[in-house]
C-alpha cells in the first residue's frame, strides 16, 4: 500500500492546504555543480540554490560542522535527479540547525553507499521544517529518506520517500541513535516506517496512505478532514481513518481481506493492511463467513477445533474468530486450551489471531491439570482476545514457581542453541534434550516440596 506524508499547515492548524512550491514561485534547479557557501549573517547562512546546498554538503564533509550556526533554506530547490552527496558522513557529522522555512526540496535521488539521506550523520544538530518530495534513496546501511544516522533532533519535516537498503532502512531517518537522538512531530510517506533502526526518542510522527480498492469494490469515506490531505488532486489518509465499503462483486472462493464485517456490511479502518481479494482459509471443523468475515463458532466442537488448529503450530494471525451464540462446555470434561508452550521442545504455540466473543458467554468451562490453561493457553503478539463472558468456570493448574520459570526459558534456549554443542562434543542432539528435560523436572519437583513445607 502506498502511504503518504501530510505537511505543515500554511494557513492555521484547522484549514490544511499544501502546496508543492512556495507562493512566490522561486525554484532552484540544480546542474550537478557545487556552488558556494554565502556569508553568515548574525550566525545565519541563506541558502537559495541548489548549488549552494551542494557546497554545504562538500564544507561539512570537509571538517566544517557548522556548529553554533542556522543554514535556512530561501527558496525551494529542484535536485534534479542527479546523484547527491549527503550532508555529513560517519567521520565529519553535521553539528548546526538546518532550518527549511517550509520551503520544498524535490527529486532528491542517491544511489548506493552508507550513511545516506539528504544528510548522511547528523550529531547534536538539528533537521526541521523542511519538505522532501519525489525523494528516492538507495544505500546499503543508515538509509533515510532525511537522515541516515541520526544523534540530533529531527522535527516538524515532511518527507515523502522510497527508500531501500539492507539494514537500518527509514522512511525518515536510518539509525536513530539511543544516544541523543530524537525524531518526533514529522508526516511522512514511505514504503518503509519512519526510523528504521535504533533506540532513540521516535514518536508522533503521522503516516499517511493513499487508499486502493479491488475491482468490485468501492469506498466512501466517514470520517473528519482531520483524517485526511489532498495533495495535487490526490487525497491521503492517515491511519484510523473509516471508510464504508460497497462490494457489488465476490470473486469465486475469495474474501475480502483487510475489511471488518457485520451481517453483510463491510467497513475499512486506514492502517498498512490492504484491502485485497484472497483466497478463504480451511480450517478442518470451523466454517469461513464472508458476511462477518471471520470463523463463526458456535458449538463446543467448533471452539475445540479451534485450540486443535492452534495448538498444531498454526498461529492464526491475521484470522478473526467470532462466537455468534453462547457455548455451553458441560459436555466436555476436560477443556484443551487455545495455544500452549510446547514442553517436549520448550517453545510457545501461541495463539496470535484475534477472537471476538460478539457479547456472547461461554459458561462450564472446566479444565484439570497442566501448564499455560485458561480458554487461551498462550496469547502471542498480535493476539487479541475480547468481548467475550465466561461464567461458571472451575481451572486448576500445575504449580510452576518463578525460579522454575527462569530455569525453563534458560533451558529453552540451551536446547535451540545445543547443536553445535553436540557436534563438537560427541553426544547426540537427543540425549542433550533428555540430560536438560531430566534436570528442569527435578527442579521442578524441588519446587513442589519447598511449596508444600511453607
Amino acid at each position: 500500500m502506498e502511504v503518504i506524508t501530510k505537511a505543515t499547515p500554511s494557513l492555521s492548524v484547522d484549514v490544511f492546504t499544501f502546496d508543492l512550491q512556495r507562493f512566490d514561485g522561486e525554484v532552484s534547479t540544480w546542474d550537478g555543480t557545487v556552488g558556494t557557501v554565502p556569508d553568515a549573517v548574525e550566525g545565519v547562512i541563506t541558502i537559495t540554490t541548489a548549488e549552494q546546498l551542494a557546497a554545504v554538503a562538500a564544507a561539512v564533509n570537509g571538517g566544517n560542522d557548522y556548529n553554533g550556526v542556522t543554514i535556512k533554506l530561501g527558496a525551494d530547490l529542484d535536485l534534479n535527479g542527479h546523484n547527491w552527496t549527503p550532508i555529513g558522513n560517519d567521520y565529519h557529522r553535521f553539528k548546526g540547525t538546518f532550518d527549511g522555512d517550509n520551503h520544498t526540496i524535490s527529486n532528491l535521488t542517491i544511489s548506493g553507499g552508507n550513511y545516506v539521506g539528504l544528510f548522511g550523520v547528523v550529531e547534536s544538530g538539528t533537521v526541521q521544517n523542511v519538505t522532501l518530495t519525489n525523494t528516492t534513496v538507495n544505500g546499503d546501511y543508515f538509509v533515510g529518506g532525511l537522515v541516515g544516522e541520526n544523534y540530533g533532533e529531527v522535527s516538524g519535516n515532511t518527507v515523502f520517500s522510497e527508500v531501500s537498503g539492507n539494514e537500518d532502512v527509514g522512511g525518515l531517518v536510518g539509525f536513530n541513535s539511543g544516544g541523543g537522538g530524537t525524531v518526533s512531530g514529522n508526516y511522512y510517506y514511505s514504503n518503509k516506517d519512519a526510523v528504521g533502526g535504533g533506540s532513540g526518542i521516535a514518536e508522533n510522527n503521522t503516516r499517511y496512505y493513499k487508499l486502493t480498492v479491488p475491482e468490485g469494490v468501492t469506498a466512501e469515506f466517514t470520517g473528519g478532514d482531520d483524517y485526511k490531505v489532498t495533495i495535487n488532486g490526490t487525497t491521503y489518509y492517515k491511519s484510523g481513518a473509516p471508510f464504508k465499503l460497497t462490494v457489488t462483486d465476490f470473486p469465486n472462493g475469495q474474501y475480502l481481506k483487510g475489511a471488518t464485517a457485520d451481517d453483510g456490511n463491510y467497513t475499512y479502518t486506514m492502517s498498512n493492511t490492504a484491502l485485497e481479494w484472497a483466497e478463504i482459509p480451511t480450517i478442518e471443523g470451523l466454517t469461513f463467513d464472508r458476511s462477518i468475515n471471520a470463523f463463526k463458532i458456535s458449538t463446543a466442537d467448533e471452539l475445540q477445533a479451534l485450540a486443535t488448529y492452534a495448538n498444531a503450530g498454526n498461529d492464526a494471525s491475521g484470522w478473526t474468530f467470532k462466537l455468534t451464540d453462547d457455548i455451553d462446555l458441560s459436555s466436555v470434561s476436560n477443556f484443551t486450551p487455545i495455544g500452549t508452550y510446547d514442553t517436549t521442545d520448550w517453545i510457545p504455540v501461541p495463539f496470535s489471531g484475534t477472537f471476538d466473543g460478539g457479547g456472547h458467554t461461554i459458561i462450564n468451562l472446566t479444565i484439570s491439570g497442566g501448564d499455560y490453561v485458561g480458554l487461551f493457553g498462550y496469547v502471542g503478539q498480535g493476539g487479541t482476545v475480547k468481548n467475550v463472558a465466561l461464567t461458571d468456570v472451575n481451572v486448576s493448574g500445575n504449580y510452576l514457581c518463578r525460579r522454575a520459570r527462569r530455569r525453563q526459558r534458560r533451558q529453552s534456549q540451551q536446547l535451540h542453541g545445543h547443536q553445535r554443542y553436540s557436534q563438537r562434543h560427541g553426544q547426540s542432539r537427543r540425549a542433550r534434550r533428555r540430560k536438560l528435560r531430566h534436570r528442569h523436572r527435578q527442579h521442578r519437583r524441588k519446587c513442589f516440596r519447598n511449596r508444600n513445607r511453607r
